[in-house]
């Protein structure tokens, strides 16, 4: 097999592997939360936050009120938001100093982490731990347990997209229709 297409598959693999073991729960729980919030406040660490930057963008296309936490017009989640945070690690530092405010405020709070016992998983309402299943050539030691970030941020990547599929439905909002007023043709 040629290299890159070796990659791919180990990646793929890796990525479906993390994927299979995700609770259902969060996810039906997430796209109604987010239908249901006054504003939808998205934060991340590292290259996560491009990736909750995404979603926000997608999800503001789709009528959302969205804030992408440390921008210049962004605000704090409160009672009636949904906060969504992005760690892998999900230790101790302002990513979970914001979930720890948004949830004592009444925001509901859902935190992508790659370990369920993070210190900004026991903040959330609802965890979506995504860690993997598999060695594979991309993973790294981190702490107590074996992290893939590649991995983990196209497996956060994968399920929010689903997330905004999910929305999609249940509004009546084809992709294409989606994508073209969101000009992604």
């Amino acid at each position: 097999m040629e290299p890159f297409k070796k990659t791919a598959q180990e990646l793929l693999d890796e990525i479906t592997g993390m994927l299979s073991v995700v609770e259902n729960g969060a996810y039906t729980s997430l796209v109604n939360s987010v239908l249901a919030a006054k504003n939808v406040v998205v934060a991340g660490d590292g290259r996560s936050r491009y990736i909750v930057g995404a979603f926000a963008h997608r999800l503001s296309r789709l009528g959302r009120m969205v804030t992408v936490h440390g921008e210049a017009a962004g605000r704090s989640a409160g009672r009636g938001d949904v906060l969504v945070a992005v760690s892998l690690r999900g230790g101790r530092g302002p990513l979970t100093a914001l979930a720890e405010a948004a949830a004592k405020h009444g925001a509901l709070v859902y935190a992508f982490v790659g370990e369920a016992s993070s210190v900004l998983a026991s903040c959330a309402t609802h965890v979506v731990a995504i860690s993997p299943q598999t060695r594979t050539p991309f993973e790294v030691i981190a702490g107590a347990g074996r992290t893939s970030l590649l991995a983990f941020d196209e497996a956060v990547t994968i399920y929010l997209d689903a997330v905004l599929l999910g929305i999609e439905q249940v509004l009546g909002i084809d992709t294409e229709t989606a994508a073209g007023a969101a000009g992604e043709e």
